[in-house]
Protein backbone atom coordinates (compact mmCIF):
# COMPACT_ATOMS: atom_id res chain seq x y z
CA UNK A 1 0.00 0.00 0.00
CA UNK A 2 1.19 3.72 -1.07
CA UNK A 3 1.85 6.39 1.60
CA UNK A 4 -1.24 7.66 -0.45
CA UNK A 5 -3.82 4.85 0.28
CA UNK A 6 -2.68 5.24 3.86
CA UNK A 7 -3.43 8.60 4.06
CA UNK A 8 -7.09 7.99 2.75
CA UNK A 9 -7.26 5.51 5.36
CA UNK A 10 -6.67 8.08 8.17
CA UNK A 11 -8.71 10.46 6.73
CA UNK A 12 -11.00 7.76 7.25
CA UNK A 13 -10.40 7.70 11.06
CA UNK A 14 -10.78 10.77 11.45
CA UNK A 15 -14.70 10.50 11.27
CA UNK A 16 -15.06 7.99 13.86
CA UNK A 17 -14.73 10.49 16.68
CA UNK A 18 -16.74 7.45 18.81
CA UNK A 19 -14.04 4.68 18.03
CA UNK A 20 -13.43 2.66 21.13
CA UNK A 21 -11.37 -0.30 19.43
CA UNK A 22 -9.19 -0.41 16.67
CA UNK A 23 -6.62 -3.05 15.37
CA UNK A 24 -4.44 -2.57 12.13
CA UNK A 25 -1.62 -4.93 10.61
CA UNK A 26 0.78 -3.91 7.53
CA UNK A 27 4.16 -5.78 7.15
CA UNK A 28 6.57 -3.37 5.38
CA UNK A 29 8.97 -5.91 4.27
CA UNK A 30 11.80 -3.70 5.10
CA UNK A 31 10.27 -0.66 3.53
CA UNK A 32 10.17 2.59 5.50
CA UNK A 33 6.76 3.92 6.65
CA UNK A 34 7.71 7.04 8.40
CA UNK A 35 4.81 8.49 5.71
CA UNK A 36 2.63 6.47 6.52
CA UNK A 37 2.79 6.65 10.29
CA UNK A 38 2.90 10.12 10.15
CA UNK A 39 -0.84 10.11 8.49
CA UNK A 40 -2.14 7.68 11.08
CA UNK A 41 -0.74 9.75 13.71
CA UNK A 42 -2.93 12.77 12.67
CA UNK A 43 -5.92 10.46 12.40
CA UNK A 44 -4.90 9.14 16.42
CA UNK A 45 -5.33 12.55 17.89
CA UNK A 46 -9.01 12.34 16.82
CA UNK A 47 -9.69 9.78 18.63
CA UNK A 48 -10.24 11.12 22.04
CA UNK A 49 -12.23 7.60 22.77
CA UNK A 50 -10.66 4.96 21.66
CA UNK A 51 -9.50 2.61 24.73
CA UNK A 52 -8.10 -0.29 22.92
CA UNK A 53 -5.32 0.32 20.08
CA UNK A 54 -3.26 -2.99 18.36
CA UNK A 55 -0.86 -2.40 16.22
CA UNK A 56 1.68 -4.52 13.82
CA UNK A 57 4.48 -3.12 12.14
CA UNK A 58 6.87 -5.78 11.93
CA UNK A 59 9.36 -5.91 9.04
CA UNK A 60 8.82 -2.60 8.12
CA UNK A 61 11.68 0.31 8.75
CA UNK A 62 10.85 3.43 10.79
CA UNK A 63 13.02 6.18 11.53
CA UNK A 64 13.45 8.34 14.48
CA UNK A 65 10.95 10.95 13.27
CA UNK A 66 8.36 7.96 12.72
CA UNK A 67 8.59 7.23 16.20
CA UNK A 68 8.53 10.75 17.28
CA UNK A 69 5.48 11.37 15.11
CA UNK A 70 3.78 8.40 16.40
CA UNK A 71 5.15 9.24 20.34
CA UNK A 72 3.23 12.22 20.32
CA UNK A 73 0.11 11.00 18.97
CA UNK A 74 -0.65 8.59 22.00
CA UNK A 75 -0.09 12.03 24.26
CA UNK A 76 -3.98 12.60 22.74
CA UNK A 77 -5.36 9.07 23.34
CA UNK A 78 -6.53 10.35 26.78
CA UNK A 79 -8.79 7.16 27.19
CA UNK A 80 -6.74 4.11 26.56
CA UNK A 81 -6.50 1.22 28.65
CA UNK A 82 -5.06 -0.98 26.59
CA UNK A 83 -1.92 -0.78 23.88
CA UNK A 84 -0.61 -4.04 22.05
CA UNK A 85 2.27 -2.61 19.10
CA UNK A 86 4.15 -5.28 17.17
CA UNK A 87 7.82 -3.94 15.74
CA UNK A 88 9.01 -7.15 14.62
CA UNK A 89 12.59 -6.63 12.90
CA UNK A 90 11.98 -3.38 11.93
CA UNK A 91 15.17 -1.50 12.45
CA UNK A 92 14.22 0.45 15.37
CA UNK A 93 17.13 2.17 16.54
CA UNK A 94 17.84 3.73 20.42
CA UNK A 95 16.88 7.31 18.98
CA UNK A 96 13.32 5.69 17.81
CA UNK A 97 12.91 4.17 21.03
CA UNK A 98 13.67 7.10 22.66
CA UNK A 99 10.97 9.57 21.17
CA UNK A 100 8.32 6.61 21.40
CA UNK A 101 8.65 6.79 25.26
CA UNK A 102 8.03 10.38 25.37
CA UNK A 103 4.33 9.37 24.64
CA UNK A 104 4.15 6.42 26.03
CA UNK A 105 5.25 7.90 29.62
CA UNK A 106 2.00 9.98 29.85
CA UNK A 107 -0.30 7.28 29.07
CA UNK A 108 -1.38 7.22 32.46
CA UNK A 109 -5.16 5.70 32.19
CA UNK A 110 -3.35 2.72 30.85
CA UNK A 111 -4.36 -0.91 32.05
CA UNK A 112 -2.40 -3.24 29.64
CA UNK A 113 0.76 -2.55 27.55
CA UNK A 114 1.98 -5.45 25.10
CA UNK A 115 5.28 -4.26 23.23
CA UNK A 116 7.45 -6.28 20.97
CA UNK A 117 10.41 -5.30 19.60
CA UNK A 118 12.13 -8.72 18.88
CA UNK A 119 14.72 -8.89 16.18
CA UNK A 120 16.11 -5.24 16.32
CA UNK A 121 20.11 -5.06 16.50
CA UNK A 122 19.31 -1.26 16.74
CA UNK A 123 18.41 -1.05 20.30
CA UNK A 124 20.74 -1.18 23.12
CA UNK A 125 20.84 -0.56 26.75
CA UNK A 126 20.61 3.29 26.23
CA UNK A 127 17.61 2.85 24.36
CA UNK A 128 15.71 0.32 27.37
CA UNK A 129 17.07 2.89 30.17
CA UNK A 130 15.17 5.74 28.25
CA UNK A 131 12.09 3.43 27.77
CA UNK A 132 11.95 1.69 31.07
CA UNK A 133 11.85 5.33 32.61
CA UNK A 134 8.67 6.07 30.41
CA UNK A 135 7.28 2.76 32.21
CA UNK A 136 7.34 4.17 36.10
CA UNK A 137 4.66 6.80 35.28
CA UNK A 138 1.87 3.80 34.62
CA UNK A 139 1.06 3.28 38.01
CA UNK A 140 -2.28 1.71 37.24
CA UNK A 141 -0.96 -1.07 34.55
CA UNK A 142 -2.45 -4.58 35.54
CA UNK A 143 -0.75 -6.66 32.71
CA UNK A 144 3.00 -5.95 31.13
CA UNK A 145 4.25 -7.93 28.32
CA UNK A 146 7.69 -7.15 27.10
CA UNK A 147 9.38 -8.82 24.32
CA UNK A 148 12.53 -7.79 22.70
CA UNK A 149 13.60 -11.55 22.17
CA UNK A 150 17.04 -11.55 20.24
CA UNK A 151 17.87 -8.11 19.95
CA UNK A 152 21.69 -9.20 20.65
CA UNK A 153 22.84 -5.41 21.89
CA UNK A 154 20.87 -5.50 24.55
CA UNK A 155 22.67 -6.94 27.53
CA UNK A 156 20.94 -8.33 31.21
CA UNK A 157 21.48 -4.75 32.92
CA UNK A 158 17.98 -4.29 31.20
CA UNK A 159 16.82 -6.14 34.30
CA UNK A 160 18.02 -3.31 36.43
CA UNK A 161 16.34 -0.82 34.52
CA UNK A 162 13.04 -2.69 34.72
CA UNK A 163 13.22 -2.73 38.15
CA UNK A 164 13.45 0.63 39.34
CA UNK A 165 10.54 0.83 36.69
CA UNK A 166 8.04 -1.59 38.57
CA UNK A 167 8.88 -0.13 42.04
CA UNK A 168 5.48 1.80 41.62
CA UNK A 169 2.98 -0.64 39.48
CA UNK A 170 1.89 -2.30 42.76
CA UNK A 171 -1.72 -3.27 40.66
CA UNK A 172 0.51 -5.54 38.05
CA UNK A 173 -1.13 -8.60 37.84
CA UNK A 174 0.06 -10.44 34.98
CA UNK A 175 4.13 -9.80 33.51
CA UNK A 176 5.59 -11.33 30.85
CA UNK A 177 9.57 -10.27 30.30
CA UNK A 178 11.26 -12.37 27.07
CA UNK A 179 14.85 -10.66 27.00
CA UNK A 180 15.81 -14.33 25.16
CA UNK A 181 19.07 -14.22 22.99
CA UNK A 182 20.26 -10.38 23.90
CA UNK A 183 23.03 -10.11 24.62
CA UNK A 184 25.19 -12.48 26.73
CA UNK A 185 25.94 -12.07 30.62
CA UNK A 186 25.40 -12.85 34.14
CA UNK A 187 22.56 -11.32 36.17
CA UNK A 188 24.55 -10.65 39.15
CA UNK A 189 22.87 -11.23 42.53
CA UNK A 190 22.83 -7.72 43.14
CA UNK A 191 21.04 -7.21 40.03
CA UNK A 192 18.72 -9.98 41.21
CA UNK A 193 17.86 -8.63 44.62
CA UNK A 194 16.83 -5.06 43.60
CA UNK A 195 14.73 -6.94 40.80
CA UNK A 196 12.83 -9.04 43.34
CA UNK A 197 12.64 -6.07 45.47
CA UNK A 198 10.88 -4.77 42.71
CA UNK A 199 8.88 -8.22 42.63
CA UNK A 200 7.88 -7.64 46.53
CA UNK A 201 5.72 -4.70 45.69
CA UNK A 202 3.38 -6.14 43.90
CA UNK A 203 -0.76 -6.63 45.91
CA UNK A 204 -2.06 -9.51 43.49
CA UNK A 205 0.54 -10.84 41.09
CA UNK A 206 -1.21 -13.76 39.14
CA UNK A 207 0.95 -14.71 36.44
CA UNK A 208 4.67 -13.95 36.09
CA UNK A 209 6.86 -15.41 32.88
CA UNK A 210 10.21 -14.65 33.03
CA UNK A 211 12.75 -15.84 29.38
CA UNK A 212 16.34 -15.24 29.69
CA UNK A 213 17.54 -17.51 27.32
CA UNK A 214 21.17 -17.29 27.48
CA UNK A 215 21.40 -15.28 30.69
CA UNK A 216 22.74 -16.72 33.49
CA UNK A 217 22.31 -16.32 37.04
CA UNK A 218 23.61 -17.64 40.17
CA UNK A 219 22.26 -20.54 42.42
CA UNK A 220 21.65 -17.62 45.33
CA UNK A 221 20.32 -15.53 42.79
CA UNK A 222 17.37 -17.98 41.72
CA UNK A 223 16.59 -18.81 45.20
CA UNK A 224 16.05 -14.88 46.08
CA UNK A 225 13.85 -14.80 43.36
CA UNK A 226 11.89 -17.96 44.47
CA UNK A 227 11.55 -16.96 48.23
CA UNK A 228 10.21 -13.39 46.91
CA UNK A 229 7.29 -15.83 44.34
CA UNK A 230 6.45 -17.21 47.56
CA UNK A 231 5.00 -14.49 49.21
CA UNK A 232 2.36 -14.29 46.49
CA UNK A 233 -0.32 -16.59 47.41
CA UNK A 234 -2.83 -15.61 44.62
CA UNK A 235 0.14 -16.27 41.99
CA UNK A 236 -1.87 -18.84 39.19
CA UNK A 237 1.24 -19.43 36.65
CA UNK A 238 4.92 -19.31 37.21
CA UNK A 239 7.17 -19.91 34.00
CA UNK A 240 11.32 -19.42 34.39
CA UNK A 241 13.58 -19.67 31.72
CA UNK A 242 17.52 -19.43 32.35
CA UNK A 243 20.32 -20.62 32.64
CA UNK A 244 22.25 -21.00 36.14
CA UNK A 245 25.82 -21.00 37.05
CA UNK A 246 26.01 -23.75 39.52
CA UNK A 247 27.13 -27.51 39.40
CA UNK A 248 23.52 -29.25 40.57
CA UNK A 249 21.05 -27.63 38.88
CA UNK A 250 18.81 -30.70 39.10
CA UNK A 251 18.95 -30.13 42.60
CA UNK A 252 17.83 -26.39 42.62
CA UNK A 253 14.78 -27.28 40.07
CA UNK A 254 13.89 -29.46 42.48
CA UNK A 255 13.72 -27.19 45.27
CA UNK A 256 12.48 -24.92 43.38
CA UNK A 257 9.87 -26.64 41.83
CA UNK A 258 8.83 -28.13 45.55
CA UNK A 259 8.72 -24.61 47.04
CA UNK A 260 6.69 -22.56 44.61
CA UNK A 261 4.45 -25.71 44.41
CA UNK A 262 3.21 -24.73 47.57
CA UNK A 263 1.43 -22.35 46.54
CA UNK A 264 -2.24 -22.65 47.20
CA UNK A 265 -3.51 -21.29 43.68
CA UNK A 266 -0.92 -22.24 41.52
CA UNK A 267 -2.15 -24.25 38.22
CA UNK A 268 0.80 -23.83 35.96
CA UNK A 269 4.41 -24.23 37.11
CA UNK A 270 7.36 -24.66 34.21
CA UNK A 271 10.96 -23.89 35.77
CA UNK A 272 14.22 -24.28 32.97
CA UNK A 273 16.98 -24.00 34.85
CA UNK A 274 19.85 -25.93 32.88
CA UNK A 275 22.75 -24.80 30.89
Amino acid sequence: MTSEGFQHISKGLEELNDLRSLSLIYFGSGRVIDLKMQSLAEAFKKLGCLQILSLDFSQCGITKEGMLSFGNALVTLNSLQSLNLRFSSSEVSDAGIESFSQGLTRLVTLRELDIAFPGNSQITDVGMKRFSLALKNLTGLKKLYLNFYDCPNISNTELKHLSLAMKNMTFLEDIILDFSYCGEGTITNKEMERFCHGLKNFISLQEICLYFHQCTITGYGLHSLVRVLKRHLSLRTVDIQFVCLANENGILRERAQKALNSLPLLKNLSLYVDP
